[in-house]
């Protein structure tokens, strides 16, 4: 009785690890995959704000209107450069070491793979051992799954709602300009709103497979 308990707890473990690693493989593979629209995104914002010729301005002591004038007159003056091409801002900020810093962790994630196969299998041996029933194991399997897909797509719905508020925190302590923060928040979303969708999809999908087979095996089971 004791080692069936412990078995089918060691399943649970296997079976929640193997979920958390499968969660952190979708969600991570998409965001590494959809990097460049991050940075596509906060640069046509910066280009299309007057962010870098309003702090020009600011620290200048001259007004917006005067640094155009002065940047269309002579174009290869101090600033005129962020001015005329607002992107630069970007590349200086280091965004391309950035972008490429979040690429390098694709070999990480893709390194998720074998244990997340390997915790699965072991979920399913521990819950046969401890319940010696193959339709016993899958349906504790699908019961599982099936209560992972809940929590985790209601968990994962609510993030857009946090990131406000935590690039509010960031950006403050940085001391970064209230339109600059707005930009990275905008942009920040934008480039989550795919893997967010992804994972969603996935949890749906989850939630009505991992329903139906625990029904026919809770079925198949009693027989």
């Amino acid at each position: 009785m004791v080692l069936k308990f412990i078995s089918r707890s060691l399943g649970g473990l296997c079976f929640s690890l193997a979920f958390l690693l499968l969660f952190i493989f979708i969600f991570g593979a998409s965001m590494v995959e959809n990097v460049d629209t991050f940075e596509a995104d906060l640069k046509a914002q910066i280009s299309n704000s007057n962010l870098i010729l309003n702090q020009l301005a600011q620290s200048s002591g001259m007004t917006e209107e005067e640094l155009k004038e002065i940047c269309n007159q002579m174009p290869s003056q101090e600033g005129c450069d962020l001015i005329n091409n607002p992107e630069l801002a970007l590349d200086q900020m280091g965004i391309s070491s950035i972008k490429t810093e979040i690429q390098s962790y694709e070999q990480y994630v893709d390194m998720l793979v074998t244990p997340m196969l390997v915790l699965f299998v072991l979920s399913l041996v521990f819950y046969f051992v401890g319940m010696l029933s193959f339709y016993g194991a899958i349906f504790k399997i699908s019961v599982n799954a099936l209560l992972s897909g809940i929590v985790g797509y209601f968990a994962f719905t609510s993030i857009p709602s946090f990131i406000p508020k935590i690039m509010e925190k960031l950006t403050v302590e940085q001391e970064v300009p209230a339109e600059l923060q707005a930009i990275l928040t905008t942009s920040f979303q934008s480039w989550l709103e795919i893997p967010l969708t992804t994972l969603n999809s996935f949890f749906l999908g989850l939630i009505a497979v991992s329903l139906v087979i625990a029904i026919i095996f809770w079925f198949l089971k009693r027989k």
